[in-house]
């Protein structure tokens, strides 16, 4: 049987003279159960920044990735289809499994955006648990990466990632809307 993944992507385009940048998420998720964590959580936070910044100056391109769970297939097309554009991106911030309150805050960054955004996490007095530097291999952020583009991966760690039990009970609201606003 052949597998079919469909990207979906948003543009918002402000200011010619402002940087170009992508937030990304994927919205497939494992064979078992909802996924409210893995990743309802990063697709519905993309949702809510699409309308945050209808209307601003910022260049911006939302990237929603079918099957991250096969492989960043979609991020890999993506990078593929778009090779020239994706060039031009000053950095991309990926999305994934964002909120929950049963373990610890990851932030990976590649190595030229860490002061700056360890900075910026301390200004907001944003929780981090763990800094990953540069962001471990294991979401969409990959297929930019591997261009040189600058990344900012936001995840937590949850016990029921990739399970049955990832349910909308175990997401924590909270910290959704506080990652997403961080964002």
């Amino acid at each position: 049987p052949q597998e079919k993944g469909y990207n979906l992507i948003v543009q918002l385009r402000g200011e010619i003279d402002k940087p170009k940048f992508l937030v990304c998420s994927h919205y497939d998720s494992m064979w078992l159960g909802p996924h409210a964590f893995d990743n309802a959580s990063g697709t519905s936070a993309i949702l809510e920044l699409i309308g945050c910044f209808k209307g601003s100056p910022y260049n911006l391109d939302f990237l929603l990735c079918g099957a991250e769970e096969l492989g960043f297939w979609g991020s890999k097309a993506y990078v593929e289809q778009h090779h020239m554009e994706c060039l031009e991106i000053a950095a991309v911030i990926c999305l994934d499994g964002i909120c929950s309150d049963l373990g610890p805050v990851e932030v990976g960054v590649t190595e030229d955006l860490a002061s700056r955004i360890r900075d910026f996490v301390d200004q907001r007095a944003f929780r981090v648990d763990q800094w990953s530097i540069p962001p471990r291999p294991n979401s969409d952020h990959v297929s930019f990466e591997s261009l040189g583009t600058s990344v900012f991966w936001l995840t937590t760690m949850d016990p029921f990632y990739h399970t049955a039990a990832d349910v909308p009970e175990h997401i924590g609201k909270e910290k959704l809307e506080r990652h997403t606003a961080f964002v």
